[in-house]
């Protein structure tokens, strides 16, 4: 069946769409084959068993290769402009050389893959396995991570976020020390408040003015009545 099936790839292109357009549920397995500088440009290898399949130098561009299985494959030299790549398994790939240029690297099993000084700027890599992968020198910048599996991945000089450079220059912040937390007092004025003697801690009492009300002296007639009527008493 793997036999078959290799033979008709090698028809070329079109035979090889065609027949997997007819049969689109029929598995292909094309493990360990040799394709070295084959013309697979445009070919539809989605779900296609790739493992360890020598690929030197083939013209892969723009073949789907969503969910493949290229584990351990050989990509050295080839032209590996593949624009979806999701839920496909590079696990142990060597893409030093020809790193993916495709963005959506969704659920894409990357564990151990060489990918240094990729260009993974933009790039989907939602839930994708990148578990021991190389990425020294990767561009990462905006890429989408959540959910990727980092674990002992080598990030040794990645790019994960815009370059401090490129970042737009804001106002120098005003400086953050609190002032003094003690009120300044303001002098008293006279309009506002008596003036108090600084030097006499002592306040001063007013002398208190008499309560006692003041008898008028009695004329001369009212004297005179007075000791008449003593002496009628007496």
């Amino acid at each position: 069946m793997a036999d078959q099936q290799l033979k008709r790839l090698k028809q070329g292109v079109e035979t090889w769409n065609q027949w997997r357009k007819e049969h689109p549920d029929e598995r292909v397995d094309l493990s360990g084959a040799t394709l070295s500088r084959a013309d697979l440009s445009g070919a539809t290898l989605s779900h296609t068993k790739l493992s360890n399949t020598n690929l030197f130098g083939a013209d892969l561009r723009y073949a789907k290769l969503n969910q493949a299985d290229l584990g351990e494959a050989n990509l050295r030299g080839a032209d590996f402009d593949v624009p979806d790549l999701f839920y496909a398994d590079l696990s142990g790939v060597d893409l030093y050389t020809v790193p993916p240029s495709g963005k959506d690297l969704s659920g894409a099993n990357l564990s151990l893959a060489d990918l240094r000084k990729a260009d993974l700027r933009k790039a989907d890599l939602r839930n994708a396995n990148l578990r021991n992968a190389n990425l020294r020198n990767a561009k990462l910048n905006q890429a989408d991570l959540s959910g990727a599996n980092l674990r002992e991945a080598d990030l040794f000089h990645a790019i994960l976020a815009k370059p401090f450079s490129s970042l737009p220059t804001s106002a120098e912040p005003t400086s953050a020390e609190p002032t003094s937390a003690e009120p300044t007092s303001a002098k008293p004025t006279s309009s506002d408040q008596t003036s108090v003697n600084p030097t006499s801690s002592e306040p001063t009492s007013a002398k208190p003015t008499s309560t006692m009300p003041t008898c008028a002296k009695p004329t001369s007639l009212e004297r005179s009545s007075s000791k008449q009527t003593w002496k009628m008493q007496y």
